[in-house]
């Protein structure tokens, strides 16, 4: 317990620091001054205060007055030489609990210090008691509001009476009143498997992250379902809510929530239909790497799959035939998506059996097709496949393998993708050319253009850009007025001895000396 001393007689000051100090073992902090005293006070707020009242400059009724707050009611014994009535009955009224005069008799004194210390003692035990008390019927509270709200998620619920009454007990009006949306979602699991009692802690942290986040939204309500997701109804602005809850994760735990978010809902019996729609889209959005949001109105635009699944085995054959990547990208994208969302699906081990499953159709098509024999179910293949832990995965693995069988069945030898690449090389050599923009452009993998680079051209991407450009600066040295440090620009290059470095190192010479034939 910490007691503080204010008083500017030091043999008085120091008589009462040593028998508190001595017989009680308490913390004792002694000033000479208010001025001192108070800037301690601000900073330990010790649990009673004792002061003379007449100090050289702020006297101890005005470091009462500066020191005590709402939250900080400290117990004070004020001493005085004075037997004033006038200051006894103002240091009452400022919340003093005892008045004594000088000559102190510390012995008395301590006792009464005692007294304050078991009521201090008392008064805390009283007060964990009530915020025990009052934090546990909060949860009952919680508890109930939230088993009410997942009933209603559960099963369709007509509005009734009681259950208007029900939803004003909760503060829940507002579902009957407006549009509402249901997000349900989930963190990412990390690379290492988490123990039980680790994922009760980040579970427990998740949840008090996301709650005291929610705080910031009037018609929001937070639930957790039978499977440990979290779930949240809110009539407020959907973005504003996924923004915010995203980026506490990301701050406070450095988590990437995956989330489905439902339609908006115009009617309360809706309840059940949102949770259905975010639950239908977070199965997709956990398929997926980078993207984590997943609305289920674009799962309805993606759900025209289903009617072109039959015939794409056929259209990819021809696609494969014909050299064309785009079609062969775009092709696997609608197959790989089909299957994810077949209402048939189970989950993500069903999603890549069903893609095997269909690569052994299209290479049966394909041997009918180039009458060539390809392996129905090549091991590598399904190995690769398996292998995979997202949609884009998958999807850069199926193509990247059908991508293999039009090359070596083109009739030209040549690649449609690498044929573009290298066009586009020839024409932005003066640019910054980086490979993941190719690569978008294309809408293929940068890692797949990468290997199909190297594998195609016996180079890598950087070599092949090098050698377009030194071959320009080398035409331009040669049949050109412009000054060596404006070819490096127009090349590519704007540090003028990096390119010099580098047109060495390819030509064995100098910018200057190529020039001048050297």
């Amino acid at each position: 317990m910490n007691i503080t001393i204010i008083e500017d007689e030091l043999e008085i000051l120091n008589g009462i620091r040593s028998s508190l100090e001595d017989e009680r073992k308490w913390r004792v902090h002694a000033y000479d001054n208010a001025e001192e005293a108070l800037v301690g006070i601000k900073r330990i707020r010790p649990e009673i205060i004792i002061t003379d009242i007449v100090l050289p400059k702020l006297s101890g009724l005005d470091l009462i007055v500066q020191c005590k707050a709402n939250e900080y009611q400290p117990k004070i014994v004020v001493i005085s030489s004075y037997s004033s009535f006038e200051y006894a009955q103002r240091s009452l009224k400022l919340g003093a609990i005892d008045y004594l005069l000088k000559p102190i008799d510390v012995q008395e004194l301590a006792g009464k210090i005692d007294s304050l210390a078991e009521l201090v003692r008392r008064e805390a035990r009283h007060s964990l008691q009530s915020r025990d008390q009052s934090r546990m019927t909060q949860m009952g509270i919680a508890f109930l509001r939230e088993k009410f709200m997942l009933g209603l998620c559960m099963k369709k619920t007509p509005l009734q009476e009681l259950i208007y009454h029900r939803l004003q007990m909760w503060g829940l009006t507002w579902l009957c009143e407006k549009s509402f949306v249901a997000l349900l979602f989930d963190c990412k699991e990390p690379l290492q498997p988490l123990s039980e009692r680790e994922l009760d802690l980040r579970n427990f942290a998740v949840h008090n992250i996301v709650a005291e986040t929610l705080e910031g939204f009037r018609d929001t309500v937070l639930l957790k379902n039978v499977l440990q997701q979290w779930v949240i109804i809110t009539a407020d602005d959907e973005q504003a809510v996924l923004r915010s809850i995203t980026r506490s994760l990301a701050q406070y735990q450095r988590m990437k929530p995956v989330i489905g978010i439902s339609d908006r809902m115009h009617a309360f019996e809706s309840i059940s239909q949102a949770y259905e729609q975010a639950a239908q889209a977070f199965r997709q959005a956990g398929m997926l790497r980078e993207q984590t949001w997943c609305y289920y109105c674009d799962l309805q635009a993606d759900s025209a799959f289903d009617d072109r699944l039959a015939g794409q085995v056929a259209v990819m054959a021809e696609a494969i035939r014909d050299g064309d990547a785009e079609a062969i990208d775009r092709g696997v994208k609608t197959v790989v998506r089909a299957f994810a969302l077949a209402e048939e699906c189970l989950g993500w081990k069903e999603v890549v059996h069903s893609c095997f499953a269909w690569l052994i159709d299209l290479h049966a098509e394909l041997s009918a097709m180039l009458s060539k024999n390809f392996n129905h179910a090549p091991v590598e293949l399904w190995k690769s496949i398996d292998a995979c832990q997202f949609l884009t995965d998958l999807e850069v693995t199926i193509s990247g393998h059908l991508q293999d069988i039009a090359a070596s069945v083109s009739s030209s030898g040549h690649h449609f993708i690498i044929e573009r690449t290298k066009k586009m090389l020839e024409e932005r050599f003066g640019e910054e050319v980086i490979q993941q923009k190719i690569a978008e452009e294309l809408q293929i993998h940068p890692v797949w253009l990468s290997q199909l680079f190297k594998k195609e051209t016996g180079r890598n991407f950087l070599d092949y850009l090098t050698e377009v450009r030194m071959e320009k600066g080398k035409a331009l040295l040669r049949d050109s007025n412009y000054k060596i440090y404006e070819i490096a620009n127009i090349v590519g290059y704007q540090d003028i001895q990096y390119f010099g470095k580098l047109f060495k190192k390819w030509t064995g010479v100098t910018p200057k000396e190529y020039r001048y034939g050297k």
